[in-house]
């Protein structure tokens, strides 16, 4: 499948994730970039792996996406229940909030 922005087929990672991010599209949001996290995955893992052979992947998850100003305002306020979780939000006057 390839995307309207991308011209690249989605990385096969990305299968690993497909449900959640069908799930929050249907719920208004426009993902455009993912990364599932990965904690150890050999490098020659098929679906993970990269480098050369004998290391370990290890990545944090990530999702850029764009939102209405309506989903951001409720993304505030719940946020800060998940303190481990970074965001930066920008809008299209380059105004942003950094957690």
């Amino acid at each position: 499948t390839q995307l309207p922005w991308n011209d690249d087929e989605l990385a096969l990672e990305t299968t690993s994730m497909i449900d959640q991010l069908v799930h929050i599209n249907g719920r208004g949001v426009l993902t455009i970039n993912s990364q599932p996290s990965v904690n150890g995955a050999r490098s020659d893992d098929p679906v993970f792996g990269w480098g050369g052979p004998g290391g370990y992947v290890y990545q944090k998850a990530y999702l850029e996406f764009f939102a209405s100003s309506e989903m951001v305002q409720a993304l505030l306020q719940v946020l800060p229940r998940y303190p481990s979780v970074n965001y930066h939000i920008v809008n299209k006057n380059v105004s942003f909030l950094l957690s």
